[in-house]
């Protein structure tokens, strides 16, 4: 039987770290029906937990700015793909500059979460500093333009950053923590942001996040991301009922962090309205290793407000 859970107050689960990832056989259990509440201006970043179908954390998307990665292997530097952000680096520069932020041919994030391809990779092998776009906040307000420097000290990120056009220049240390992904800083309040949960305790986040189109055109969507650690999934197109234990179980799953992504959802300009794309279904696995299987069924609540992502989900557990 089906059960609508309507999650809008923010609960905290944890839950331990599994050395080895089952993947048990089982009965399929009931189709949940959950309504996650993103807000109208979507300004609610929503990271879920589809193990116990729970919410374990509500963030303001606006909230960082840059984070820094809290592997023990990397040190990549990130932007806050939900605001647009982008940047440039000028290997002569220096933090006292004032580029124009029109003569710039902005770099963003890659929606898929390859670090590769973002804007700050390989920052530690190289000179000068980054001219940093901040983007637009919820509400569609630019954030302004920073000039940005980046060192390593004792294992930790140091920052420097200074508006455009402002006189003063801030710093900031930014430290791994290895419950997390990433480890933020917010350039307006110069405070440190705990960006995500963490990394063991979710499996999707509902996102503003920037869409790439032909590879250079930058938009934000609203979607779905996948957890960084350990989360796969696979889109699969057909009947969500012909989706049994054994067909998740064969298909071959990616860590493309857009692999659900936005477009589960067509908008139609005439109408004004956006509606369910038929037939469009997701795999995902877990971070404990648990199949799932999952489509979307509306963007509306009961009073017809956009920004309520409603989706069935089967568990196998």
């Amino acid at each position: 039987m089906n059960k609508i859970l309507t999650f809008i107050l923010m609960a905290l689960v944890f839950s331990s770290c599994l050395k080895e990832r089952p993947i048990p056989k089982k009965d399929i259990g009931d189709v949940q029906i959950v309504q996650i509440n993103m807000g109208e201006t979507y300004e609610n970043q929503i990271f879920y937990d589809l193990e116990s179908l729970t919410i374990i954390d509500i963030k303001n998307k606006d909230a960082w700015d840059l984070a820094f990665s809290c592997s023990d292997t990397s040190n990549h530097v990130i932007l806050n793909t939900a605001k647009i952000m982008g940047a440039v680096h000028f290997p002569n520069g220096n933090i006292l500059d004032n580029p124009s932020p029109s003569a710039q041919t902005w770099k963003y994030e890659d929606p898929t979460g390859a670090f590769h391809k973002g804007p700050i990779y390989n920052w530690e092998n190289l000179s000068g500093v980054y001219f940093v776009n901040a983007g637009m906040n919820h509400l569609g307000t630019q954030q302004g333009y920073f000039m940005v420097e980046l060192s390593m000290e004792n294992n930790q990120l140091k920052v420097r950053w200074r508006k455009r056009n402002e006189t003063q220049v801030f710093e900031k240390t930014i430290s791994k923590s290895s419950n997390y992904n990433f480890y933020a800083l917010s350039f307006s309040s110069g405070n440190l942001i705990e960006c995500e949960p963490p990394k063991d305790t979710w499996d999707v986040v509902f996102t503003v996040y920037t869409h790439l189109f032909d590879d250079h055109d930058a938009y934000a969507v609203n979607g779905v991301l996948l957890n960084y650690h350990q989360v796969e999934a696979a889109q699969y197109l057909g009947q969500f009922n012909d989706i049994t234990f054994d067909l998740a179980e064969s298909t071959s799953l990616i860590r493309e962090r857009n692999i659900i992504g936005y477009d589960w959802k067509d908008f139609s300009l005439e109408q004004n309205l956006f509606s369910i794309v038929p037939n469009k279904n997701y795999i995902i696995q877990t971070r404990n290793g648990f199949l799932h299987k999952l489509r979307f069924i509306n963007f509306y609540n009961e009073q017809g407000i956009k920004g309520f992502p409603t989706f069935e989900v089967v568990s196998y557990l």
